[in-house]
């Protein structure tokens, strides 16, 4: 697969990605896969240390940037953000 220098590289899905997209396929708009939690703070938080946080923690895990498509066949693929 050929990419221009301004797409980025598109990946197959990984097999469990391949379950949960064919999953999800079947049952539609399932909460399956939908994970909750939350943090409780104590004290004050800073919401400019809290987007730097996030932040560098997105930048360091390629799996909170990853973007799935489907292709002209509408088969999965996945890029990642930068």
């Amino acid at each position: 697969m050929q990419h221009s220098s301004s797409l980025p590289a598109r990946f197959p899905l990984t097999g469990p990605q391949q379950d949960i997209w064919l999953d999800q396929l079947r049952v539609g708009d399932s909460p399956l896969y939908n994970i909750g939690g939350y943090l409780d703070f104590a004290g004050t938080v800073e919401p400019e240390r809290m987007q730097r946080a996030v932040a560098l923690l997105v930048a360091r895990h390629d799996a909170l940037r990853t973007q799935l498509h489907t292709d002209a066949n509408g088969l999965p693929g996945q890029t990642f953000a930068p």
